[in-house]
């Protein structure tokens, strides 16, 4: 009576609230994205002495402006690039 079968559906536990792997793989690409990110930057920090080496007579200040380069112009562009994201799904987050 109460024994199962090899007929009885596998499907007894509720996997959760609908959206929770949805959720779930947002926040992975997003944390990997960050984490690119960061990795990104870091290695342009890494090439300061190689860059200062094939342009002699520069100093410190002005290779720091290639880091700020480097960031003002990835922030500019991932404006934009969020855009149709934005517009494939309309409404607040």
């Amino acid at each position: 009576m109460g024994t199962p079968t090899s007929e009885t559906p596998l499907a007894a536990k509720p996997a959760g609230p609908p959206g929770t792997r949805r959720v779930t793989a947002i926040v992975g690409v997003l944390s990997l994205a960050v984490f690119m990110s960061s990795l990104d930057l870091f290695i342009v920090n890494l090439a300061f002495p190689y860059i200062g080496r094939q342009y002699p007579g520069t100093s410190l200040s002005s290779l720091s402006w290639v880091l700020n380069a480097y960031t003002i112009v990835f922030a500019a562009v991932l404006v934009p690039a969020a855009r149709p994201g934005s517009c494939r799904r309309p409404g607040p987050a």
